[in-house]
């Protein structure tokens, strides 16, 4: 997610569709990150509306994601979860390793930050487990 400016302005440009009518509704928004550095996950399951720095951005596969200071507290993020009734999860480590092992195997090439967001849980994870795989 790291600045997570993708999710809000897509957030922004859905709403002005939907104000200009060239939309009915607003998809929900489902923020992703690393299990690792987890801030906005964190802050969701909390009922937050700002986050809070969490974890090390060393310890996750997922280095272009890998911030672990939220800017601005990941308010406007969160804000576009919120809105859309989407929600703000986190995925471990192994999980994107299996995504990217899964799409070689078609030929495909994808990057890490990609391949987090195609994640299926692996058996063993289960929610709020932190832990580097």
């Amino acid at each position: 997610m790291v600045q997570a400016g993708g999710i809000w302005g897509s957030w922004k440009g859905l709403r002005e569709l939907k104000q200009a009518g060239v939309i009915d509704s607003i998809p929900r928004i489902f923020a992703v990150q690393p299990e690792a550095v987890r801030h906005a996950a964190v802050a969701y399951e909390n009922g937050r509306k700002t986050a809070e720095p969490f974890g090390n951005g060393n310890d996750t596969l997922v280095q272009s994601l890998a911030d672990s200071v939220p800017l601005f507290g990941d308010e406007r993020p969160l804000s576009a979860v919120y809105d859309t009734g989407g929600i703000a999860i986190s995925a471990a480590d192994r999980s994107t390793a299996e995504a990217m092992r899964s799409l070689g195997r078609e030929r495909a090439f994808c990057r890490t930050c990609l391949c987090l967001r195609l994640c299926r849980p692996c058996p063993g994870d289960r929610k709020g487990d932190s832990q580097k795989r």
